[in-house]
C-alpha cells in the first residue's frame, strides 16, 4: 500500500505507475492523478505550440514514417480507416472522391496540384447531398445509406473527353458527378449519356460551356 502525494489516498502499488528511481519501484503519484496531470499539461498553450512545432520537424516525420511502416501498426491504421469509412458515409465519400480524382490525373500523366474540394467546387457535405439527389432523380428511389456499397461515382461527361489538364479539372466539377448502380456504370463506360435525369445539368453545361 502507498499514499498518493496528490490525492492523499492510500492505494495498492498496482495503482501506481512504475518508476525505477523510487525505492519501491513505483511513482509517488497514482495513475489516476497522473492521467489528470497529463490531460491538463497537454491543454497548456505553450505545450501545444511546442508539440505543433515538433511534429513538423524532419526528425519527427522520419520517426513517424518508420513507426507507421511496421506491419502491425500499418494493419491497425488501415483497420481503423476502414472501420471509419464503413460507419461514416461522408468519410467514405471523401476517401473515394480523393482517390478517384487523384487516379484520373495519374492516368492522364498530370499532377494534381489543387485540393479536392476546390476542384469539386463545393465542400464534401454539399457534394454528398448532390450525389444523393442524382441517385433519387436517376432511379426515383428514396435515398438510404445502405446503397453506398452498391453504387459507383460516375462522370456524366467521361474523363476520356479531356484533352488538357484544365478540361480534366472542369470535368471533375461536382455537377459532372452522379451516382449509378455499379452495373449501369460499367455499361455506360466512357459514353456520354444524358438519358438519365440530372437536376444540375444546366448548371454543368453553363460551367464548362458544353453543348449537347
Amino acid at each position: 500500500m502507498k499514499k498518493c502525494k496528490d490525492c492523499n489516498k492510500t492505494k495498492p502499488l498496482i495503482k501506481y505507475p512504475k518508476n525505477k528511481l523510487m525505492k519501491d519501484g513505483h511513482s509517488n503519484q497514482c495513475k489516476s492523478c497522473r492521467n489528470i496531470y497529463r490531460l491538463e499539461y497537454r491543454k497548456r498553450s505553450d505545450v501545444i505550440l511546442k508539440r505543433t512545432a515538433y511534429i513538423k520537424t524532419p526528425e519527427y516525420i522520419t520517426k513517424q514514417k518508420i513507426y507507421e511502416a511496421r506491419p502491425e501498426v500499418k494493419a491497425k491504421i488501415n483497420k481503423r480507416r476502414v472501420d471509419r469509412r464503413n460507419s461514416d458515409p461522408l468519410n467514405k465519400i471523401i476517401h473515394n472522391t480523393r482517390c478517384l480524382i487523384i487516379n484520373c490525373f495519374k492516368d492522364k500523366g498530370w499532377l494534381k496540384t489543387s485540393k479536392t474540394y476546390k476542384i469539386l467546387g463545393c465542400d464534401y457535405l454539399t457534394f454528398f447531398e448532390h450525389l444523393k439527389a442524382t441517385f433519387v432523380n436517376n432511379y426515383n428511389i428514396p435515398w438510404d445509406d445502405k446503397y453506398l456499397n452498391l453504387l459507383n461515382l460516375d462522370h456524366i461527361v467521361p474523363l476520356a473527353a479531356a484533352v488538357s489538364e484544365k478540361e480534366l479539372i472542369k470535368l471533375n466539377h461536382h455537377s459532372n458527378f452522379q451516382y449509378l448502380w455499379e452495373s449501369h456504370n460499367i455499361e455506360k463506360s466512357d459514353k456520354l449519356d444524358w438519358n438519365l435525369t440530372n437536376s444540375h445539368r444546366e448548371e454543368f453545361i453553363q460551367y464548362i460551356s458544353l453543348e449537347t
